[in-house]
């Protein structure tokens, strides 16, 4: 784990919340979502949605592994519902692409007063926006 300090709080960071899951040898190829997919790479956003228990991560490790892209990957779950615990999340896997996406926004939650959520989105964007190389 890592710890990261925001402000007055204090988070650990599951690191291994931040790595595409391994992909099984036996996974059944779906060379047609693959498909589906690689289109979606034309896009600002894909969302792959079905019930629970249907291979959405499995889908999505799999197809990272042949993309050839960056890849900034988060798993989260219900202790993960507080806003300043996502950004911290997310501005760890975010760096996984580049280190210096995530500086400012990182700086608003380490201040001692909490920052709007919009100003932290929008420090956050226009990183994301300036780094060159097209990432996941």
């Amino acid at each position: 784990m890592s710890a990261r300090t925001e402000g007055a709080m204090s988070y650990s960071l599951l690191t291994t919340k931040l790595y595409v899951p391994s992909v099984p040898p036996d996974l059944v190829p779906r060379p047609a979502l693959f498909q589906r997919l690689n289109g979606g790479l034309r896009h600002k956003l894909t969302l792959i949605s079905a019930p629970a228990g249907f291979g959405k991560t499995m889908l999505a490790a799999a197809w990272i592994r042949g993309v050839g892209r960056p890849v900034a990957w988060l798993a989260l779950d219900a202790d993960d519902n507080d806003p300043a615990r996502f950004t911290s999340y997310l501005i760890a896997a975010l760096k996984e692409i580049d280190e210096r996406i995530g500086q400012a926004a990182q700086a608003m939650l380490q201040s001692s007063t909490p920052p709007p959520p919009a100003a932290l989105l929008t420090a956050l964007v226009n990183e994301m926006a300036a780094t060159p190389a097209p990432f996941m």
